[in-house]
């Protein structure tokens, strides 16, 4: 064979190896665009954004609820339903870090619909609406009884802003250039509560937990928006349905925190009492409120209510003296 032939062979031999690495490539990129495709087609889907959305629901689920000045976030996993004696949920043990996962914390029922639901959400798509709805159900509860059946838990979080106050009046005492003076508080660097306390006028203990909210709002926002955008319908439909929904959370946040709201009005009661010089009747239904919830009765609200009342009634009692050394500490005696 002549050097020609030759030559043309060996040309013939590229042409045909760069035609093979040509059509490899291709094959490559149809594969990827095709695989690529299937994945984004599924992730866009209506089943894949709420499967999404549920995922990120658990984010919400697990994330801080509540942000204290000093102790660590608390998160759904650590908030039970009940605040009972027996829950061991009490301010005296609410500081312990690490903290357990409770089977009876406010988390788990809402995990458990999530992990139902996505399994709905791939076999039977057209109950996906009512999945988030009963996820809106349940997380309105959940949010009202982190706000409002544990009462001991956020005096728990106001003495550790009083408690950090304090050390910062010491140390701006010594040195105003200490760094412990300046340093922004947790609660202020996520654009919560600031740390200033009114001694004097006090928030209603039925407001004063919502300076310490993080997550839960935003998780029945996702459940109302989980639940409208995957009603087919109308909006008029969308907006009933979802108000059906809603209804039925806000049954079972009264039901779940029913026992606070009737402390509140024994409490309230009270109050109006005393001013009235009844002091007697005003003991009674303070009485009724500590049994409506028990809870109540280790609060230094309701030492401070019971002293004041055998204060003026002259009676002898741990809850006069508490009282009295109470008043003593507010005028700086001690």
């Amino acid at each position: 064979m002549n050097l020609g032939a030759r030559h043309e062979l060996r040309l013939l031999g590229v042409i045909i190896t760069m035609k093979t690495i040509v059509r490899f490539a291709k094959a490559c990129w149809n594969a990827y665009a095709t695989a690529f495709s299937w994945v984004a087609g599924g992730v866009l889907s209506n089943r894949g954004l709420a499967i999404m959305l549920l995922l990120g629901c658990i984010l919400l689920i697990t994330g801080p609820s509540l942000r204290s000045s000093v102790s660590p976030d608390f998160r759904g996993v650590h908030i039970p339903w009940s605040d009972a004696s027996t829950a061991r949920f009490l301010p005296e043990y609410v500081a312990q870090a690490p903290r357990a996962w409770r089977w009876d914390s406010i988390a788990v029922p809402l995990l458990a619909i999530v992990a139902v639901g996505v399994v709905v959400v791939l076999l039977r798509r057209r109950w996906t609406s009512h999945v988030f709805g009963l996820l809106l159900a349940i997380s309105i509860p959940a949010l009202a009884v982190t706000l409002w059946n544990h009462p001991g838990l956020f005096e728990f979080f106001e003495s550790e802003i009083r408690g950090r106050s304090m050390l910062r009046t010491v140390f701006s005492s010594q040195n105003d250039d200490m760094m412990t003076v300046r340093a922004p508080d947790r609660l202020q660097a996520f654009g919560g509560l600031n740390e200033k306390i009114d001694l004097l006028e006090p928030a209603h203990p039925l407001r004063t937990p919502l300076q310490y909210l993080m997550y839960g709002p935003w998780l029945v926002v996702a459940a109302l928006v989980g639940v409208i955008a995957t009603r087919r319908g109308s909006w008029s439909n969308r907006l009933a349905f979802a108000g059906s929904w809603a209804a039925v959370g806000l049954l079972l946040a009264v039901a779940a925190t029913w026992p606070r709201w009737v402390a509140e009005y024994h409490w309230t009661r009270a109050e109006g009492l005393e001013i009235d010089n009844r002091f007697a009747e005003a003991e009674q239904s303070l009485e009724q409120a500590r049994a409506a919830m028990p809870a109540m009765g280790y609060l230094r609200r309701y030492w401070l209510a019971k002293g004041r009342l055998d204060y003026r009634q002259q009676t002898d009692s741990e809850h006069r003296t508490f009282f009295i050394a109470w008043q003593y500490l507010n005028a700086g005696d001690s």
